[in-house]
């Protein structure tokens, strides 16, 4: 390849799933790839872009990528462990003929698809996001692994972007090859600072990593209504000022996280926060973040939204008939941010519907995880906004309510802090792909100036 040529990257990930996943299911998702493939395609507009994750053709033509559609690049099955030891094999024949022999055989490693692509990529960036660690189950946990390690294998440099890495406790492979693949890896773009404190003090190398943001900080699709409109449909007073709370199942006691109906002492620590916005005469909105696909492939509610119902059930609060609303509508990614946007304050449970509140000046307290792993991310987010204050444990609801309340109460304080933070954060968003185009020039990079 001359230096002419346009480059090839490979994209993979353990967010690749299912069709639909990542642009229907948990909101989240959508806001951190729209911009991710936005900002990589103005800023490399001549590159091949591929990906294993399963996005629509809408979405592929959107931003000129080509999607891996076998399922060899996004399922996590004990037959794909098998796939993995063949490639391999295949991998240590090919490297011993190179060495020993000086016979490089492109084509014996092209017959397996993944090394195919593989072997096509000049660069392979890889998206797990803090799937890398122990909310992977294991099978997926070793498929991901098993991905990077052959891409090292095969010489080819791999950057991990907007990623929130770890925790590797779960048992000794997950510490053992987590520290042994990360320490591969050319570059760890951490999306926040709470992530690069762990890997450093797991032992992973300071010059691999670099801390930035988010890429769903630089999110920016408007929606076709107007808030006005999307308001009205939900029978919200625009004119009244709204509180937003997003509960979802990670911030309940017990796993999993898409457990329902929950038990009433698993909810009863999130009533007195209802209650709280109630008592100041606000309108409280209760918001489900992530939705699902039905087995047709159709959005519907998720399991937050049953946590969302029975919440209100419980709350007994006298101005729940008026003040109290729940979002029961299925809204786009760009909808949804518009309307927490225009709450004046929110409490979320969820990181990224934290983000659009944070993206927009909203005052945002961020409730962790109920139970292990922790999100290392939310507490890293809230490092990175500088309001770590407002960070709390939802299995300590007296401290939660106080930092609701300290929050609620000096929230023009916390809002200005926001807003200036913002400049920097967005800084740092566009970090990712300053980056990766001085990685594709061949550039030193000096992971001390970034």
């Amino acid at each position: 390849m001359t230096n002419n040529e346009p480059k090839n990257v490979l994209l993979i990930g353990l967010t690749s799933i299912k069709l639909g996943g990542l642009e229907h299911g948990n909101i989240g998702n959508f806001l951190i790839i729209d911009p991710l493939f936005k900002y990589i395609r103005n800023s490399f507009p001549k590159i091949n872009l591929r990906t294993s994750l399963q996005l629509s053709e809408g979405f592929a033509k959107k931003y000129n990528l080509t999607i891996l559609r076998d399922k060899r690049f996004w399922t996590y099955k004990l037959n794909t462990i098998f796939s993995s030891l063949i490639d391999l094999i295949i991998i240590i024949i090919y490297k011993i003929l190179k060495k020993l022999f000086k016979i490089e055989i492109r084509k014996f490693l092209e017959k397996r698809i993944l090394l195919k692509e593989l072997t096509w990529a000049d660069i392979v960036l890889d998206f797990s996001g803090d799937l890398f660690g122990d909310n992977a189950p294991f099978q997926r946990f070793l498929e991901g692994s098993a991905k990077l390690l052959f891409a090292y294998y095969l010489e080819k440099p791999i950057i991990m972007i907007a990623s929130s890495p770890g925790p590797f406790e779960k048992n000794f492979i997950y510490k053992w090859l987590g520290k042994f693949i990360l320490n591969k890896v050319t570059l760890i773009l951490n999306r926040e600072p709470t992530s690069t404190e762990y890997l450093l003090k797991i032992g992973i190398k300071k010059e691999k990593v670099i801390n930035t943001a988010c890429p769903s900080f630089l999110f920016d699709m408007n929606p076709e209504e107007s808030v006005m409109d999307l308001f009205s449909r939900e029978g919200i007073d625009f004119v009244k000022p709204s509180v937003g709370i997003v509960i979802s199942g990670w911030n309940m006691a017990t796993p999993p996280f898409d457990k329902t109906p929950r038990k009433r002492d698993e909810l009863n620590r999130f009533i007195p926060i209802i209650d709280f916005f109630l008592n100041q005469n606000q309108q409280v909105l209760l918001i489900s973040h992530s939705y699902r696909l039905d087995k047709f492939g159709k959005v519907i509610p998720g399991p937050d939204s049953i946590i969302c119902e029975q919440l209100y059930e419980l709350v007994e609060n006298i101005n729940k008939q008026d003040h109290l609303k729940i979002i029961r509508g299925i809204y786009k990614p760009e909808e949804m941010r518009k309307i927490i946007g225009n709450l004046d304050f929110l409490v979320s449970g969820r990181l990224h519907a934290a983000i659009s509140g944070l993206s927009q000046g909203v005052p945002t307290v961020i409730i962790d995880y109920g139970f292990e792993p922790r999100g290392h991310k939310l507490l890293g987010v809230s490092k990175l906004m500088c309001i770590e204050d407002l960070f709390c444990d939802p299995n300590n609801p007296e401290d939660m309510l106080e930092r609701i309340n300290k929050g609620w109460q000096f929230k023009s304080y916390y809002k200005e802090k926001i807003i200036a933070q913002l400049i920097k954060v967005e800084w740092s968003a566009r970090n990712n792909f300053e980056i990766l185009q001085l990685f594709l020039e061949k550039k030193e990079i000096n992971v001390n100036e970034f």
